[in-house]
């Protein structure tokens, strides 16, 4: 549809100009007499008095009723037989608001009622060119008179425009052409605006919220102008009255103008919180006004004052965008200043030519007024479009600056990460070897000290210096097998001791009862968790060879699943002891202070007598 539209409009302009040269033989009607009141058929009381064609009403302050007579010459056929010549026309580029047209004392034509003022007294007929077939009865070959009754008081732009008078074929071209440009012209206009509506509307439902309201006021500013076109080339339908449409194009004008205002205030930057409420004020005065004038209690003189004040005020905005762009020159400013003063500029024209001017020809040009629209969403588009393409140019160079910088911290953080590495490989190597400086001194350390001691007293037996000796080997094992690698297996951690032990227990008479089932969880305790296990198990198997005096020990191992913790029991049937002894508190709280760093709880249950029972529950929250 679109295409049609603007081909039809360029094309009609082509065709005007061909028309007015293909008839130059046409001259038009550029005088005549004109007389207050209808005087279609008799010159009682008519006072008659010379005009010159185009005659503007609203130049003059004319209204109501006002009769035309024009003397149109002899039949331009055939002046020797009107009746065997071909068709005549009359093309009227511009006349209203509504008008009858008599030849010889006979209606050639009528446009709505010239006499009836009331709502259906007809319709608006100023804005579309008016195209009359004379009958060839009507005419006589000698001279023909044409009188026009036009009634203006309602009309837009009251008034009469030049008559072209000739035959048909010369000059109804005159009359298409005229009528494609002003259709055409309004049908692009109104399909351009939609396109821009519909884009509009896209952004702002895609938008981020910062930028829905200039999109949403876009939208309506492009809405709503369409609309208007809409009605305008709907004003010559029949059976649709002129006042809700007069209303309803003077409404569109006004909110597309409050809300363009609105938008380029916004895109200048120049918005303020109290500009929305004043346009949202001056908007509910014209549906007030609207809604008087169609109910008749208002005339539509009132409505197209508040329409000329919604103007001016928004022709304030075309000095702050220019003063904006000279402050902050750039491509956007720019394209707005310009739609600024390119609408500035067109209404101006307007003015001119039908109010300020002498030339009477501002009255038939064609008025600019519908193309203002079209040409300030061009140019908010534009500026809307350098200023994304300038920030999308931002955001990839920042986007690049934003990757040089990550990419340069990635490099210090690697660094950073490698040298952490190191430290902490260091650290842990320290621990280690304070771990097992500790283990050797304490397990086979104080063991061979020891064995010393009792050498040097010389009270001794062959199987207590062996005893001795094998205790030492089994520290030093011991301590080799904690630099091995033990995985996360409990149970595997306890099969290692067993190997280790069970045939030390053997050797002095205790038997072992061993059950250990699976135990998981095993990583929670990690490498050094482990290793204080396997110490702290060994120095309560060590307690029972050396003082228990016992012959069954029991090693009781199982995963609990109600509290997720594993639990290690190792009991004998040995002569227990008094925990509350001094000789006893070293020992256990090594053993305690161990349990303590794995996060496990420790119990340990003696008596005189009673046996020896050590629980250790790891893994459970209770323990921590």
């Amino acid at each position: 549809m679109a295409a049609p539209g603007l081909m039809r409009a360029w094309c009609a302009l082509v065709l005007l100009l061909a028309a007015w040269a293909a008839s130059a033989g046409t001259l038009p009607i550029h005088s005549g007499h004109v007389a207050p009141g209808a005087h279609a058929q008799d010159d009682a009381h008519a006072e008659w008095r010379p005009v010159s064609l185009p005659d503007h009403w609203g130049r003059m302050r004319r209204s109501g009723v006002w009769t035309y007579r024009i003397d149109l010459g002899p039949c331009p056929a055939a002046p020797a037989g009107c009746r065997q010549a071909g068709p005549t026309g009359l093309a009227i580029p511009r006349a209203g608001s509504r008008l009858e047209l008599w030849v010889n004392g006979h209606l050639a034509a009528a446009f709505g009622s010239v006499r009836d003022t009331g709502p259906q007294a007809g319709e608006e007929h100023s804005l579309h060119p008016i195209w009359v077939d004379i009958s060839p009865a009507l005419l006589r070959p000698q001279g023909n008179e044409l009188r026009i009754v036009v009634s203006g008081g309602r009309g837009l732009l009251p008034g009469l425009s030049r008559i072209y008078w000739g035959p048909a074929a010369e000059v109804r071209p005159l009359h298409l052409a005229r009528e494609r440009v002003v259709v055409g012209g309004s049908v692009a206009v109104a399909w351009l605006s939609a396109m821009f509506g519909a884009a509009g509307l896209t952004a702002a439902l895609a938008a981020r919220r910062s930028v829905r309201p200039a999109a949403w006021l876009f939208t309506l500013c492009a809405f709503m102008w369409s609309a208007r076109e809409l009605m305008r080339l709907s004003l010559d339908l029949p059976g649709l009255t002129f006042e809700p449409r007069f209303a309803g194009m003077s409404l569109a004008l006004g909110f597309t103008v409050l809300c363009g205002a609105l938008l380029l205030l916004r895109l200048l930057q120049m918005h303020r919180r109290w500009q929305p409420p004043v346009a949202a004020a001056m908007g509910l005065v014209g549906l007030v006004l609207a809604w008087a004038y169609l109910g008749g209690r208002a005339d539509g003189q009132r409505l197209l004052q508040w329409l000329q004040a919604v103007q001016v005020l928004a022709t304030l905005t075309a000095p702050a965008a220019f003063w904006h762009w000279w402050r902050q020159r750039n491509p956007a400013n720019a394209w707005l200043a310009a739609g600024c003063i390119g609408i500035s500029g067109l209404g101006v024209i307007d003015t001119w030519r039908l109010y300020l001017t002498s030339d009477p020809m501002g009255y038939e040009h064609l008025r600019l007024t519908s193309y203002m629209a079209i040409w300030l969403l061009i140019a908010i588009s534009a500026a809307a479009f350098i200023r994304i393409n300038r920030a999308m140019h931002l955001e990839a160079v920042h986007k690049q600056e934003l990757e040089r910088e990550v990419q340069a911290q990635r490099v210090e953080l690697e660094a950073l990460h490698a040298r952490e590495r190191e430290r902490v490989a260091a650290t842990a190597v320290d621990a280690e070897r304070t771990r097992i400086m500790r283990d050797m001194h304490d397990g086979l350390g104080s063991q061979l000290v020891g064995l010393l001691s009792t050498v040097q007293s010389g009270d001794y037996t062959r199987e207590e210096l062996a005893r001795e000796v094998r205790e030492a080997i089994d520290q030093l094992r011991l301590t080799i097998d904690t630099l091995e690698p033990l995985g996360d297996d409990l149970s595997s951690l306890l099969g290692q001791l067993r190997f280790r032990l069970e045939p030390r227990l053997r050797r002095v008479g205790i038997r072992l009862d061993w059950q250990v089932g699976e135990l998981p969880g095993g990583e929670r305790l990690g490498a050094h968790g482990l290793a204080s296990l396997q110490r702290l198990l060994f120095e309560v198997f060590s307690n029972v060879i050396k003082h228990a005096r016992a012959s069954l020990v029991t090693v009781y191992a199982a995963h609990q699943g109600w509290n997720d913790a594993n639990q290690i029991v190792i009991a004998d049937d040995g002569c227990g002891f008094d925990p509350q002894a001094a000789h006893a508190g070293r020992g256990l709280e090594n053993m305690r202070e161990r349990a303590r760093q794995m996060g496990a709880r420790l119990e340990i249950t003696a008596a005189d007598g009673a046996g020896t029972r050590v629980s250790l529950l790891i893994g459970s929250p209770e323990a921590a």
